[in-house]
């Protein structure tokens, strides 16, 4: 499926109506410099929405781009607009966990209990559950 040449224009055709739509809005709450974002932010969600449609219908090997796509396209954009952060934070948690739960493991079989390895147990297991509960919010 090549749709790269018709994507390009229904692009512009979509975002030609999104810009014809919003002259009629009144941007009364918002600044002049922000209305204007606004309509930027809008045309470039409107583009990224068709990019990642197409995207979906190619990897469904479709014809078309059908209704599917575009729920699945748009759920990835939600979901993925902040998840790398938070799955860098569930990575870095399940880091810390790994380290208290080896330092506690390394103590009981040694049978040796130093002050400073039982702190940073303590404190990395803590922090790993924190991140990782973090992580958990997507």
């Amino acid at each position: 499926m090549d749709l790269t040449p018709e994507m390009n224009k229904n692009i512009g055709g979509v975002t030609d109506r999104a810009e014809h739509f919003l002259r009629g809005v009144d941007p009364e709450p918002f600044s002049p410099a922000a209305f204007s974002v606004l309509k930027d932010k809008i045309t470039q969600h409107v583009s990224d929405l068709i990019e990642e449609s197409t995207a979906v219908a190619r990897r469904d090997k479709a014809d078309s781009i059908s209704t599917k796509h575009v729920e699945v396209a748009s759920e990835h954009l939600i979901t993925h607009a902040g998840g790398r952060v938070y799955q860098l934070l569930g990575t870095w948690g399940g880091i810390f966990l790994g380290s208290s739960s080896s330092a506690f493991v390394s103590m009981f079989l040694s049978h040796q209990f130093p002050a400073s390895a039982l702190l940073f147990g303590i404190i990395a297991g803590v922090a790993g559950a924190f991140l990782l509960g973090l992580s958990t919010r997507n």
